[in-house]
């Protein structure tokens, strides 16, 4: 009777580390594909910032070309220029303006939407990490 339990002991250890060397190999998978997760996840949201930031720049420059079209305006009216091109400027001015200030509000909106994005990425890497 003592060699058949000891044999059985014997495949109960072993069958103890394999599953323990299972859980071990499981355990990394999951670490590895969380944080494979949370960088994918960190690299869109920075395309999307640089996505936004560009669209900002892009309006920055359009707001620079307003001010220059101000700029001849006020050169125009005292050279005594066109009246009707001068209210097709201001008017234009102002919808450019308009314009800017609802897509400075858009892209405020955006970033604190990104940022709360990326605190909960963060915040869920620490807790695996903790885990």
């Amino acid at each position: 009777a003592l060699p058949i339990s000891k044999a059985a002991g014997s495949a109960a250890q072993l069958a103890d580390k394999q599953l323990a060397l299972l859980r071990s190999e499981m355990d990394k998978k999951i670490e590895e594909a969380r944080q494979k997760g949370f960088e994918e996840a960190s690299e869109e949201a920075e395309k999307r910032r640089k996505s936004d930031e560009s669209r900002f720049e892009g309006e920055l420059a359009r707001r620079r070309a307003l001010e220059e079209n101000l700029r001849k305006e006020k050169q125009m009216t005292e050279a005594g220029g066109g009246a009707a091109e001068l209210r097709r400027l201001q008017k234009s001015n102002e919808e450019q303006r308009e314009k800017i200030a609802r897509l400075e509000v858009e892209l405020e909106k955006a970033n604190k939407m990104w940022q709360v994005k990326f605190g909960v990425l963060q915040r869920t890497l620490h807790v695996v990490k903790n885990e």
